[in-house]
């Protein structure tokens, strides 16, 4: 947390603020996820192994998309 703090209480724009802030908190969930990951598979829980992936995935994708949205923002400046 005390990353995004100094994130958010940068001079950055808040455009720029808020696509740092988004990557620092969903890369700490992507973390977490890989070892969720990992658990499933030394457990041999497909079932959980299957929830996890498509948990990791959509998080990807959802920050894909904010920064697309971002770059997008970005080249009108």
């Amino acid at each position: 947390m005390e990353e995004v703090n100094r994130i958010v209480a940068s001079d950055q724009p808040e455009i720029d603020r808020l696509v740092e802030a988004f990557t620092q908190i969903t890369g700490q969930i992507l973390d977490y996820g890989r070892g969720e990951l990992e658990l499933a598979r030394a457990l041999g829980d497909p079932a959980e192994l299957v929830k996890v992936q498509i948990k990791l995935s959509t998080v990807e994708h959802c920050r894909s998309i904010l920064q697309l949205c971002h770059r997008l923002i970005a080249a009108r400046r």
